[in-house]
């Protein structure tokens, strides 16, 4: 889409532009950096969702990190184990409940049945993730065929199909607690993946040193602008208040409401958007002294302590009203909302490809919603312009040996 121009203070050319810096966007500028190709990145926040509160290491994403996560964890810290015996539900007036009922004991069967395909998803996901950064999301989904069959089922014919009724609150808890959405409204393939810390080691992501690790070596390649419009026909461009950028990619590494704002791009089925408060206080009703760490599920927010100095607050809310019904006294220390906080996909025919036109890249939390997933689709546009630069130089090394070896035979 190519918007009216404004006033242009200056031109550049890179090979290569990236608008967005979260993880997706500065993955693939490391890697094309790499490959010794020019490029840019624009953003007005670097860093994405790795979003903390600096001076006392405290999250302000709503982002937990596991084992499977094998490139993110190169760059983010495990915090403390996520734990179900240290899980509780938030009732009225900030009361604790275990999470861990008798009543969810006795469904002994149906969690059986649940760890099963738990473990098959992983299973398939590891698989997955070891092909991605060659091959796009929407081409190899069909070649998965449990993540293709719940990437096409609803939440709620998965439930019923396999008499997962009486587990239906546990579901709800934990669809809720790391998807911010109920389970009727997703697929079973976004259900069972938000279910995945029940069989997968997960942890707190500390973010206190990502950024730097992340960008290390690529520092001057990025630039704190805002960018405007873009171009994504002809020659492709990006507009910034200062300066139009010109490049033969361009790669959108953005949250689906930005990218919205810069291309025409259908909404995603499910959007999810919610505020993280970084909070100190005194809780109502304290869990039991032998157990430090833990996380509080209420209807439509979360709490998660995972730390001595204060705990991560979450709400489908940007109203910070319902702290004062689980804190007696507490202060907040830091917050954003996210307007997008999860962009949850619909059937696989819905899903996005990474490359939406010649030249033009479309990465992040698009198809999948984790961080491992997001670095990825980075890695997978990246290589694919590595690809057609070196297609590009090989085509043009041996054009060069075609005309020296014409001259040669017209001098003979």
């Amino acid at each position: 889409m190519t918007h009216a121009r404004s006033h242009i203070y200056a031109t550049e050319r890179a090979n290569t532009i990236i608008i967005g810096g979260g993880v997706s966007g500065i993955a693939c500028l490391r890697r094309v950096t790499q490959a010794g190709i020019d490029a840019v990145l624009l953003t007005d926040r670097l860093g994405g969702r790795l979003h903390h509160y600096r001076d006392r290491g405290g999250t302000l994403s709503p982002i937990y990190i596991n084992d499977d996560h094998e490139n993110m964890l190169r760059f983010v810290d495990r915090g403390p184990r996520m734990r179900l015996e240290d899980t509780y539900v938030l009732e009225e007036a900030g009361a604790l409940r275990p999470f861990v009922s008798a009543g969810l004991v006795q469904q002994a069967p149906a969690l059986e049945a649940l760890e099963t395909f738990l473990r098959e998803l992983r299973s398939e996901l590891r698989g997955f993730r070891r092909r991605a950064a060659r091959t796009d999301q929407k081409e190899m989904i069909e070649s998965y065929p449990l993540m293709n069959k719940l990437a096409n089922m609803s939440s709620e014919d998965f439930v019923r199909e396999n008499k997962l009724g009486g587990l239906y609150s546990l579901v709800r808890r934990v669809s809720w607690g790391t998807g911010f959405t109920e389970p009727e409204k997703v697929n079973a393939l976004f259900l069972l993946g938000s279910l995945l810390p029940l069989v997968t080691p997960t942890y707190a992501a500390n973010f206190v040193g990502t950024y730097e690790r992340l960008t290390r070596g690529v520092e001057e390649r990025i630039k704190i602008e805002r960018v405007l419009r873009v171009s994504t026909r002809g020659q492709l461009s990006a507009e910034t208040e200062s300066a139009r950028y010109c490049a033969d990619n361009l790669v959108l590494a953005l949250p689906h409401h930005n990218v919205r704002r810069l291309i025409d791009l259908p909404p995603p089925h499910v959007q999810a958007s919610c505020n993280v408060a970084y909070v100190r206080g005194r809780l109502r009703h304290e869990p039991s002294a032998r157990i430090p760490r833990f996380v509080g599920i209420g209807d439509d927010h979360l709490v998660w302590r995972y730390s001595e100095l204060g705990d991560v607050a979450i709400s489908t809310s940007t109203s910070q009203a319902y702290l004062a019904s689980i804190y007696s006294s507490y202060e907040v220390l830091d917050s954003v909302t996210w307007k997008t906080a999860l962009a949850i996909s619909g059937p696989t025919k819905d899903w996005i490809p990474t490359r939406i036109d010649k030249g033009v890249y479309l990465i992040g939390n698009h198809n999948l919603p984790t961080m491992e997933d997001c670095f990825l689709t980075g890695l997978f546009a990246a290589n694919c312009i590595i690809a057609a630069a070196t297609a590009r130089q090989t085509s043009e090394t041996v054009g060069f040996a075609d005309q020296l070896g014409g001259g040669a035979n017209l001098a003979g």
